[in-house]
This record gives structure tokens, sequence and C-alpha cells, in this order.
């Protein structure tokens, strides 16, 4: 996300832009819910119950997996980690959408980081 912004600040890209990017990177984030009970970490009604209660109560869905003992902190801190490595990256967002190519993102991407940031980074 501060890739994003740092891009729109620099006007590399539009406003625009950089919200059809956050946009495809929020639709690409799975589900909390879809990611444990694929990892077997809640079970369907376990979920169902979840969803129920966020519906009264606009907590995440994680601090109620909690509160109601189904999930332990380190469980879900596991279940974050595990969906923030299968986001989509910015960076292949903006190429995917056609905002930029690879070697120009590449380029901005070391401007961001700094000019010494190894290519194994992107």
């Amino acid at each position: 996300m501060r890739f994003c912004t740092y891009l729109v600040r620099e006007g590399i890209i539009s406003a625009e832009e950089g919200f059809q990017v956050l946009g495809a990177l929020c639709d690409g984030t799975p589900p909390l819910g879809q990611l444990a009970t694929r990892e077997r970490m809640l079970s369907i009604r376990q979920l169902a119950q979840l969803l129920n209660l966020s519906a009264e109560d606009p907590v995440p869905l994680g601090t109620l997996a909690i509160r109601e003992g189904f999930l332990r902190r380190h469980e879900l801190t596991e279940l974050l980690e595990l969906q923030r490595r299968r986001t989509p990256r910015a960076q292949d967002a903006l190429v995917q959408l056609g905002i930029m190519t690879a070697t120009e993102v590449q380029a901005a991407f070391r401007r961001f980081l700094g000019a010494s940031a190894p290519i194994s980074a992107l």
C-alpha cells in the first residue's frame, strides 16, 4: 500500500490507477474464514456461528474466533500470516492491470526502497 501511495505522490501513476491497484489487492485477499476452514482450523459450523455473531458485533472475525474459543491467538497469527502471503503484491497488480510494465515497476520499486535495493526484493 505504501508503494502505491509513493507512486501516486511522485506522479508515476494517477490516483485513479492507485485505487485500481488497491481494489485488485482487496479483491485478491483471501477471506480469513475461508483460509481457516481450508486449513482445518475452523469447521464450517464454527465459521457460520462467527458470521452470525459478526452481523451483531462488528469486530474482526479473528477476534470473535478467539473470544468464542474457536482459535488461539497463535493460530490467528498463523492465519493472518498465511493471508498476507496469499495476498497479491502491488507490483504484480500494476503489471496485470496494464498500468506499468514489469521493468517500470522494478525501477520505481528500487527508487522507493532506495538505490541499493536488491532485485530479489521484488
